[in-house]
């Protein structure tokens, strides 16, 4: 009864979005947050063109759970309860309604979980696999990450470039897509380095 729930800390990140289709089409569009420059006296205006974008079809795949339940499910202790034999025990209904509410907890924990693993992987590793009930592949999704967007630098105890290396990755962040990058997310070995 003690187990907390799934928490949503990288989806806090994200806006949700609703649409009407399995199939989505995003465009991803070519940075242009560029300085523009100076022009000598006498000379022309510096042509600037504009910046491309790649469109990309994504499947969205559904997740569904759902949990059967049994009548027989309600006459059984649940973990925590008193034992049927000290008189403490409770009725049939009102476990009814404890095990509806620990179902529908679980199932949305699950739901949060994966959602989270999806955007963790994501951020990480510019792409993240659907995997069905057995763990095979369905989709793999690729975001189209950079490797010029990945910080691969080795921070040892006595290397004292760390922020520097991270405002130059906000600004590289900046320059191609015009957002401004205020939190840091690092993996789990990044304490280690």
């Amino acid at each position: 009864n003690n187990d907390k729930d799934s928490r949503r800390f990288l989806a806090s990140f994200f806006k949700p979005l609703d649409h009407q289709t399995r199939d989505i089409m995003i465009d991803f569009v070519e940075g242009s947050q560029t300085l523009a420059p100076f022009v000598r006296d006498g000379d022309s205006a510096t042509v600037s063109h504009r910046g491309g974008y790649k469109s990309r079809f994504v499947h969205a795949y559904g997740i569904e759970l759902k949990r059967p339940t049994h009548a027989f499910d309600c006459l059984n202790r649940l973990p925590g309860e008193q034992p049927i034999y000290s008189g403490k025990a409770v009725s049939p209904s009102v476990r009814a309604a404890e095990l509806a509410g620990r179902d529908l907890k679980d199932l949305k924990n699950r739901v949060y979980r994966t959602v989270e693993k999806i955007i963790s992987d994501g951020f990480f590793d510019g792409k993240f696999d659907i995997t069905d009930k057995d763990g095979k592949k369905i989709d793999s999704v690729n975001l189209g990450r950079s490797s010029s967007h990945v910080l691969t630098k080795e921070w040892g105890a006595s290397y004292d470039g760390i922020s520097t290396d991270l405002d130059d990755m906000a600004t590289l962040i900046n320059e191609d897509s015009g957002l401004t990058a205020t939190d840091v997310i690092l993996g789990k070995t990044a304490h280690a380095k």
